[in-house]
């Protein structure tokens, strides 16, 4: 992803910008596409090879200390590029999110960073304890996928991404079911919605407890791509086709379109919930983001992410827990620690603890990380937030 900022009247900004916009257009045009992913892929193909040679062996010890008479259900939806400040549910002025405003037991994290401005450096971050002072953890550990099923869930990834990076390949051999779309970012990408069916069929399989992650296109650029023509309530908006629009002129139908597909991830939350009450089982679906975007916001005209020297928009992400009246009444303290930590300082890599937390599954040494978990009245602010950038440099964000 190439960020980059607006003119600000001199020959060099106007070349950088000039060619930020030609990468923006071009990137994934042959061969210039081949030339701008290699280093992705060497950055995959190496990463592959550094899975640690006890990784096979390695194991938490994961057991569920408390179940329930009813069915388990816990799901986690990890979003894409949704800012904290884009939603009606954390006050912003446009009506973004009208089906998570009125639901029931549903908790918005107000103070969430993100670790990472990159979905390949954040998304680790979320599935395993990395951090961005050791990111290669999640190439000794495993992922909290294998947590659940060494706790005896069964297990399912759903993506409308497309899943390249071997940290979420090798899941495909782990999850009892696994789904991920071949199709690109753009022409004839899905919609998040398209994959409800998949979502219905995990829930049909047989298992009284289920642990489903949803790794979701959500609102990456282009964002007039990621919700139907039904959506486009907030207009003008970005054209469908094309990157010729990629201008600060044109910020108002970049914020347009984007809003749009902050409503659809409202919409499709709201469908997911609506999918587990009818169940009446026993549930939580937590939603995070893998970081935030920008939007022209400031001075510097940044404009979508991964910038060297990001600002708030950028890491300040939606952290959201619905849980079912069952859960609530089975698990009462845990949905009070919830509510009382909504406001607290937190970072995203809280996901792992969290999730295992609300299933109350323990692991070797989970008693002394449940201060980590937003979920537990154990749960301690961090002393420090920190971000890892795209050239890895560790930035503090406090």
């Amino acid at each position: 992803m190439y960020t980059f900022q607006a003119d600000s009247g001199s020959f060099s900004s106007k070349a950088n910008y000039t060619l930020a916009i030609t990468l923006m257009k071009y990137q994934k045009i042959y061969p210039i596409d081949l030339l701008l992913n290699t280093n992705k892929i060497f950055y995959n193909s190496r990463n592959k090879q550094n899975f640690g040679k006890n990784f096979n062996e390695f194991s938490f010890q994961a057991k569920q200390y408390k179940s329930s008479q009813k069915k388990e259900i816990y799901v986690l939806v990890i979003g894409e590029s949704a800012r904290y400040s884009s939603f009606h549910i954390n006050g912003y002025s446009r009506q973004t999110s009208p089906n998570l405003d009125n639901l029931d037991n549903l908790i918005s994290f107000s103070n969430v960073f993100s670790p990472a401005t990159l979905t390949f450096m954040s998304l680790p971050q979320l599935i395993t304890r990395a951090t961005p002072d050791n990111l290669n953890l999640q190439f000794e550990e495993k992922s909290i996928i294998d947590a659940f099923k060494e706790a005896g869930f069964y297990t399912a990834w759903i993506s409308t991404q497309n899943e390249n990076d071997p940290a979420i390949k090798r899941l495909r051999g782990v999850t009892n079911y696994f789904h991920s779309s071949k199709l690109g970012l753009d022409n004839n990408s899905p919609y998040d919605t398209d994959i409800i069916s998949n979502f219905k069929t995990v829930l049909k399989e047989n298992g009284n407890r289920k642990f489903i992650v949803i790794h979701s296109l959500g609102s990456h650029f282009r964002y007039s791509k990621r919700y139907p023509p039904s959506f486009e309530k907030f207009k003008p908006a970005l054209a469908r086709v094309g990157f010729d629009n990629i201008h600060i002129s044109n910020k108002t139908k970049f914020i347009n379109s984007y809003d749009n597909s902050i409503l659809f991830t409202d919409f499709f939350l709201d469908l997911l919930i609506k999918e587990l009450k009818n169940t009446e089982a026993v549930c939580t679906l937590t939603y995070v983001s893998d970081h935030g975007e920008n939007l022209f916001d400031d001075e510097r005209g940044l404009i979508q992410h991964g910038t060297e020297n990001p600002g708030k928009e950028e890491y300040h992400i939606p952290l959201f827990i619905w849980f079912s009246n069952q859960y609530q009444k089975e698990n009462s303290e845990k949905t009070l620690a919830i509510l009382n930590n909504k406001d607290k300082k937190a970072m995203s890599n809280t996901t792992f603890y969290t999730m295992l937390d609300l299933a109350n599954i323990g692991y070797h040494n989970s008693d002394q990380e449940l201060q980590k978990s937003i979920a537990s009245p154990q749960y301690k602010e961090p002393t420090e937030r920190k971000l890892i950038s795209a050239s890895k440099k560790i930035i503090l964000i406090n």
